[in-house]
């Protein structure tokens, strides 16, 4: 062992000696200086192509053309009006709209805007006619694009009769739509060129957002017709930033990220903010020894990012780091509302280890002991880290197993506004 690791064990050993001191103030983490971590590794970290460029790799406008489409089958909900559908996607003061929420995620960086809502169509065939279904149907789409009254020469910027993703994000409201699969999901499907009433445009291959609105027959057909706003927003993430979904036991977000819970308010995990570009939090690679403030991430860009040393990273072209957040549900009209508690969150990341080569994300949890972060799975409730005098020191293990010499400890109550860490 070099002789700087052996120093740093000893000193370890002399610091649990102490007795647990709670932060109570300290450092701003946007204050720290990270001039000495290297531009390649800084690099690797915020590189936000590893999102947004699996499949496509402008970045969205944030552009959104709402389609309602019923069928000879399932006619047109009266209630899906054009100011319903602009107070789920496009208003800013209402609770709980797609505008805000993504609004708040990127700390008024993206911001949804309308490009379009025609008027309810029909398309000409009943939904089980259109061979293998409709989410990849390019015959349905092609059907729903003809009769679509949208100015898409408005949306076509470049004039070059295109409209690509970067252009405009197309979700279609469907009656009754996926009744046995499922009533959202979002796919890719080779559109190519369309006659449309507003000329002819080529769609090429493009994410679209499907989305099922109640049907007249239901008996609450006029209640949020819409069913889910949280699994709205959920598909959209899909389909503007090409986040993955995190369900099941093996999955490592848990109730702590709406790509894994569908149904409850929480926000974005912060290593996905990081990827998409919204924050580039200052970057430690050793224990700093200092108490560190943390600001509620639902309406501050504070955060922090631990590597190891250079000397322990493994050569073995994975990146593993961590990172730290104050996640507080400010409210319950907020849209970390839902989180099971209120805490510091530290996200491990292992780089393109998760299914179909995104980064594998995974809580380190209060509730557990030190341990392997493959260990940490689909946190429930009581992972966020606070006040704890009996066990005021959690080690940073790699996924072999092996300290890292990163630590965090003394973790302050939970603030309204603050809390407080010393990394």
């Amino acid at each position: 062992m070099k002789a700087g690791f052996t120093f740093a064990f000893v000193l370890f050993a002399a610091a649990c000696a102490s007795s647990p001191s709670p932060c109570t103030s300290g450092f701003d983490v946007d204050d720290l200086d990270d001039s000495g971590i290297s531009q390649s590794l800084k690099d690797e970290i915020f590189d936000s192509g590893k999102i947004i460029g699996k499949k496509h790799s402008e970045y969205p406008s944030g552009k959104v053309v709402v389609i309602r489409a019923a069928s000879p089958e399932w006619e047109s909900n009266s209630a899906v009006t054009r100011d319903y559908v602009d107070s789920v996607f496009f208003d800013e003061s209402t609770s709980k709209t797609m505008r805000e929420y993504f609004r708040y995620n990127s700390y008024a960086q993206f911001l949804i805007t309308e490009g379009a809502t025609p008027g309810w169509i029909t398309v000409p065939k009943k939904l089980d006619d259109y061979q293998n279904g409709i989410e990849d149907n390019t015959e349905y789409m092609r059907d729903v694009l003809k009769l679509a009254d949208v100015n898409w020469s408005a949306i076509d910027a470049n004039d070059n009769g295109k409209i690509a993703d970067a252009a405009a994000q197309i979700v279609v409201l469907i009656p009754n739509a996926m009744p046995t699969s499922g009533f959202a999901s979002v796919r890719t499907v080779s559109i190519g060129s369309v006659k449309t009433p507003d000329g002819t445009f080529d769609f090429g291959d493009r994410r679209i957002v499907y989305f099922s609105v109640k049907a007249t027959a239901d008996p609450a057909s006029a209640s949020e017709p819409i069913r889910s706003r949280q699994a709205l927003a959920h598909e959209l993430a899909h389909a503007f930033f090409n986040l993955p979904d995190r369900y099941g036991d093996e999955s490592g977000t848990g109730s702590y990220d709406i790509m894994a819970t569908t149904y409850t308010w929480t926000m974005f995990t912060m290593p996905d903010r990081i990827k998409i570009g919204w924050i580039k939090p200052k970057i430690l690679d050793a224990h700093d020894g200092r108490c560190l403030q943390f600001r509620a991430s639902e309406l501050h860009s504070d955060a922090l990012i631990v590597v190891p040393p250079k000397e322990l990273r493994k050569a073995t072209g994975v990146l593993e780091y961590w990172v730290a957040e104050y996640r507080n549900k400010l409210d319950a009209d907020g849209y970390d509302g839902e989180l099971p508690e209120n805490g510091l969150a530290v996200w491990y990341v292992a780089t393109g280890t998760y299914s179909s080569g995104w980064d594998d994300v995974r809580m380190v949890q209060f509730n557990k002991s030190d341990r392997d972060p493959d260990r940490y799975k689909n946190p429930a409730a009581d992972a966020l880290f606070k006040r704890d005098n009996a066990n005021h020191r959690r080690l940073l293990l790699d996924r072999t197993k092996q300290w890292t010499l990163l630590y965090f400890e003394n973790v302050s109550d939970t603030g309204a506004r603050f809390m407080w860490a010393e990394f």
